[in-house]
């Protein structure tokens, strides 16, 4: 991280950004209730890379592939453009397991 490599981190409150994160909406998962964003399939390239990749580094492999498993399952169920997803899905997976960021 930043901190790690003795960056500081700064706050800026005036500086605004436009963050879409595509067509959120809830759904019923279990007894909660979870956001589907319903991303770029290239978006969730990158998800999936950079958390299997973050996982890796920061000895929290558990954690990150059933973060992954949930992620994968509300793509499966609820999103639309699967082949495509899945796709890239599987892509940003291997890269995330062999460095290839």
């Amino acid at each position: 991280t930043l901190n790690e490599h003795g960056y500081k981190i700064l706050r800026v409150n005036s500086v605004k950004l436009l963050h879409e994160l595509g067509n959120s909406r809830k759904v019923r998962f279990r007894t909660n209730e979870v956001a589907v964003f319903n991303h770029s399939p290239r978006r969730y390239y990158y998800i999936f890379r950079n958390t299997i990749a973050v996982g890796r580094k920061h000895h929290r492999r558990v954690q990150c592939f059933r973060w992954n498993l949930k992620r994968l399952w509300l793509v499966l169920r609820y999103e639309d453009e699967l082949a495509e997803k899945v796709g890239y899905i599987i892509r940003g997976v291997f890269d995330g397991m062999f460095d290839r960021i």
